[in-house]
């Protein structure tokens, strides 16, 4: 019987005696091929043991070594290598016994001596040249070979501080390290010749590091600032170098001071003397070896923002307007600053809907009170106008009688429909030169008695300063051809006294008569004649308004007057 059938034998009968013993085959591993003729047996149990044998086929199966040493528990326990083994594969087990019985591993494991030869390397030296350098002088076919001939590819260990792309066809490594990296690490190849493998010895990659050039992350913006105030920038926002620390400078200027913090690299600007205006500038870093230029940047220094402000208004007054008519309301702005001017129109603080132009035309539909408002502003502050808008239904504002009961209207210091001298004398007073005639005042007519005594007293002067003339001209022998035509002298006509008085020569032309000045007679004709010619000549409404007040007008009268003015232009 042979030996291998009698291996099996005693192993079934070993296994009825225990249950609990368990052997572990551990090296070489199952189906394992070795390139070499040698081999290394390892095996071990879950029980304390007396002894250890190695069972194998390599010259048929036998009992080939003891190790009685092998006591402890789940320890790997190995046998004397045996060399010299023949190319071919082979079957092995261990029986591991204690005090009581022995027993194999569950089944045999197999191994093969290949005829194959792994590849075999010559020590490949350490490496060293500077960041941010491709190096390709590494050829690994100069340090392994191959003793059956066979073709070899390769790979290297894990590392992420480089990349290596290999060649497997000439063997060249092209090692591109990571940008801007500089250190040591260490690295190894494996050659593969399709079934067996060498791993090479550790090697150190040093790469050395290199001043790099400061560079610029992203061009300065424009910067934009107040008088008052300072300008800070940092400026590792926009600077930056990947192996030192940079300092800072820039071209002069001549009305902005520079403040440059290196350590925390940043610059505050700050305006001379309160100056305004736009220049220029360049910002420099420099890492003591090499200085980079930003782009140029437009430095604008603003002054103190000043809130805009509404000028002009129209009207000046709060108007009264009835149900049926639409009524135009304007405003003028203006920025110190050149600011855009944003207009909003509100009614009962409500904003209105597109209402955004300097003019807004306000259609009443029902009577009543209104707050309509206009709003300007720069962006930061605001200026404002305000008017109370009173609306009458049009049979309120048509009636022209029983006035004196409309307490609305009368008393208003305006002229509204229907009032006049008899009805509404608070608001309609005549000056002195007029008189009230149907609820309306007109020039008074001089008298015909006083237009003959005048006539009377121009004839009277005319005829002495005749008789004067010629006994002058008699007195001194002249005697006279023919009777020489006399010009009628003219007489300056009285000037009528008003109350106020006002001066209206700065506005009206002196009105001559034969070369003679006269000054025409001030009544609310004239008045409303001067209001007509002011405002042809552009003049606002508010400057002859108080230009009247300040000559003595009641502010009734110019009130009215302007009104008038107002309405028509409507």
């Amino acid at each position: 019987m042979k030996k291998g059938v009698v291996i099996i034998i005693i192993m079934a009968i070993l296994a009825g005696y225990s249950y609990a013993l368990t052997v572990t085959l551990t090296e070489p591993t199952n189906s394992q091929i070795l390139s070499g003729n040698s081999v290394t047996f390892k095996c071990k149990a879950d029980e304390a043991l007396t002894s250890l044998k190695l069972y194998h086929n390599i010259n048929g199966w036998q009992e080939n070594q003891t190790n009685s040493s092998a006591v402890s528990i789940n320890t790997d326990y190995s046998f004397s290598t045996i060399s010299n083994i023949a190319a071919g594969s082979y079957n092995w087990n261990c029986l591991a016994s204690n005090e009581t019985s022995g027993f194999f591993a569950s089944s045999n494991y197999s191994f093969t001596i290949s005829s194959n030869k792994a590849p075999f390397y010559t020590t490949i030296p350490d490496m060293k040249w500077p960041e941010d350098i491709v190096n390709s002088s590494l050829r690994l076919g100069n340090y392994f070979t191959d003793p059956d001939g066979n073709s070899l590819s390769y790979y290297i260990s894990d590392n992420s501080l480089a990349k290596f792309d290999i060649d497997n066809s000439t063997g060249i490594v092209t090692i591109k390290p990571r940008a801007n990296y500089s250190g040591s690490f260490i690295a190894t190849f494996t050659a593969n010749d399709g079934s067996l493998t060498n791993t090479s010895n550790n090697i150190l990659f040093n790469i050395t590091p290199v001043n790099d050039i400061p560079y610029l992350i992203k061009p300065i913006p424009n910067q934009t600032w107040k008088t008052t105030n300072e300008l800070n920038i940092d400026l590792s926002d926009y600077f930056d170098d990947v192996d030192s620390n940079l300092t800072y400078s820039a071209t002069n200027l001549t009305n902005i001071d520079l403040e440059f913090n290196n350590q925390e690299e940043r610059v505050v600007l700050k305006a001379k003397n309160n100056w305004t205006g736009t220049s220029t500038i360049i910002f420099k870093a420099n890492d003591s070896f090499f200085t980079l230029s930003s782009n140029q940047v437009t430095l604008k220094v603003v002054a103190e923002n000043i809130a805009p402000e509404i000028i002009s208004y129209s009207p000046i007054q709060d108007p009264r307007v009835n149900t049926s008519n639409s009524f135009n309301f304007s405003i003028q702005g203006y920025d110190a600053n050149g600011d855009l001017i944003r207009i909003q129109w509100y009614l009962n603080d409500a904003a209105i809907t597109g209402a955004t132009t300097s003019s807004y035309v306000f259609t009443p539909t029902t009577k009543g009170v209104y707050r309509l408002k206009a709003i300007i502003s720069d962006g930061v502050f605001t200026d404002s106008q305000e008017w109370a808008v009173f609306v009458s239904s049009i049979n309120e504002q048509n009636s022209g009688t029983n006035l004196s009961n409309r307490n609305d209207l009368c008393g208003n210091n305006l002229v509204d429909a229907g009032e006049g001298c008899q009805t509404c004398q608070i608001d309609v007073k005549c000056a002195d030169d007029e008189k009230c005639v149907e609820n309306k005042c007109i020039l008074e007519e001089k008298s015909n008695r006083t237009l003959v005594l005048i006539i009377i007293l121009v004839i009277a002067l005319v005829s002495i300063a005749t008789s004067l003339f010629l006994y002058y001209r008699h007195k001194k022998g002249y005697q006279f051809v023919e009777e020489t035509s006399i010009k009628e002298e003219n007489v300056e006509k009285k000037e009528t006294k008003i109350s106020p008085a006002v001066e209206i020569d700065d506005i009206y032309p002196d009105k001559r008569i034969n070369g003679v000045k006269e000054r025409k007679t001030v009544s609310s004709v004239i008045l409303k004649d001067y209001v007509k010619t002011c405002l042809n000549k552009g003049i606002s409404p508010e400057k002859i308004k108080r230009t009247l007040l300040e000559k003595g007008w009641k502010k009734e009268q110019v009130e009215a007057v302007l009104l008038e003015f107002e309405l028509k232009r409507k």
